[in-house]
């Protein structure tokens, strides 16, 4: 195995030769004499054989001493830390979290790098939880409206998630040429030259089963909406849910460009279907992009168009590069974590959030609900039977990108005057 140290935090690599061993949700942080494994429940390894592709299980204990040796490091103490995290309450009012609980991952705290777009080395700090004012109304719109994001652990039920997981590996295996069929279902291993990912967003079978709806309108996460928005909440049919295979990532923007025909207090919760470490495609992102006076000027210009209004070609990212928005001179830090079955990221329509590139053989699952006021004003095209893009002839929502009377961001970016720098690679939307 190859080691790579980084300050404090040693990761597992991939090996370079066949055969080839997969340690890709492990990571040992080392102080003193002590070795704490991070996120030891979720580490799966996947070894190549002549045979194909053998899954093992869960890592246990062993491992973690076999790999303290490797560190020189003595390993007599391996330690699982605690969080003040728990779950929130199903009735109308979120339950307080100040008590401990156990936890199955490690979360630690300090800056890292990780694969962020194209960027395979871009520093990124952490997510901080809110689960300490859960029962606060005033102190979650406070941070709401300072940071641009709500990070809850164990907003769902982790039991229900998983299984939510287990109903969309077993599409995905429905549709057949996605997942390895020699491999435990559970395990979500990608086929060695699978076929592209299938669409699944929308109204249709998969994400409006019971299994996911349950989660995804379950009512421990509209009781948080009922208490952020002092109202009845009210959830968009549409579904924003997707499989992202290795390599794919999703470029900086914020999602005002795709939903602004409707109420502006319209929140994204983005929930991560099982265990999703940042090396499978966690979302990240820009804290305090929303408000920050340096960026001003990009949200009133690429932050109040409408893609298709003005059909815009391609995906509607503002870019593909996390390092193009430095050029701003805003001071903002993009943020994220490892996450956890039940875990959420809530955030408004102006802050900018991109993804970490899948590294991992699996398909990262995720989806995006949308959530407003009951009161309020929705976007016509997530809601209802007439919902869709139906009218669409190019731009974003197009199925063809002919050229037409449509406009790139790029032309954009020039007319506002902003510096164009995209990096070489290209996304998995691309």
């Amino acid at each position: 195995l190859e080691l790579l140290l980084d300050g404090r935090t040693s990761r597992l690599c991939q090996y370079k030769r066949q055969p080839k061993f997969h340690f890709g949700f492990s990571r040992l942080d080392v102080a003193g004499d002590v070795c704490t494994l991070d996120d030891l429940s979720g580490l799966m390894f996947v070894a190549a054989s002549r045979r194909g592709w053998l899954v093992g299980s869960k890592c246990s204990p062993c491992f973690a001493v076999c790999a303290a040796a490797i560190l020189t490091r003595p390993a007599s103490v391996l330690t699982t830390r605690t969080s003040t995290s728990k779950p929130i309450s199903t009735s109308s009012t979120p339950a307080s979290t100040s008590s401990t609980s156990a936890r199955r991952f490690v979360h630690s705290r300090a800056a890292r790098q990780v694969c962020l777009g194209p960027r395979k080395h871009f520093p990124v700090g952490q997510l901080s939880d809110c689960n300490d004012v859960l029962d606060n109304r005033d102190a979650l719109l406070r941070r709401f409206d300072r940071d641009g994001y709500l990070f809850v652990r164990q907003l769902h039920d982790p039991a229900q998630v998983l299984e939510a997981r287990v109903a969309v590996l077993r599409h995905l295996a429905d549709v057949g040429g996605v997942l390895d069929p020699a491999a435990p279902l559970e395990q979500g291993l990608l086929a060695k030259d699978h076929g592209p990912m299938p669409f699944m967003e929308g109204r249709n079978a998969i994400t409006h089963s019971d299994t996911l709806l349950r989660v995804f309108e379950g009512p421990r996460v509209k009781a948080l909406f009922r208490l952020l928005f002092d109202e009845e909440p009210l959830t968009f049919d549409y579904k924003w849910l997707r499989a992202v295979p290795p390599g794919g990532y999703t470029g900086a923007h914020c999602d005002s460009v795709y939903m602004s025909r409707g109420t502006p207090a319209l929140l994204t919760c983005w929930t991560p279907v099982g265990n999703v470490t940042t090396d499978m495609g966690t979302l990240a992102v820009l804290e305090g992009s929303h408000r920050h006076p340096a960026l001003k000027r990009l949200q009133e210009t690429y932050g109040a168009m409408d893609v298709e209004a003005i059909n815009l070609a391609g995906t509607g990212w503002f870019t593909t590069d996390p390092e193009e928005l430095r050029a701003f001179g805003a001071d903002c830090v993009w943020k994220t974590a490892d996450f956890e079955a039940g875990d959420v990221l809530i955030f408004n329509m102006h802050t900018l959030h991109m993804s970490t590139t899948n590294e991992s053989h699996l398909a990262r699952i995720s989806c995006d609900t949308r959530w407003q006021p009951a009161s309020h004003k929705s976007d016509p095209r997530y809601v209802g039977d007439s919902m869709g893009h139906k009218d669409a002839k190019f731009g974003a929502y197009a199925d063809s990108q002919a050229a037409g009377d449509s406009v790139k961001i790029e032309q954009l970016k020039a007319q506002w005057g902003f510096p164009i720098c995209q990096p070489d690679g290209t996304s998995w939307l691309q």
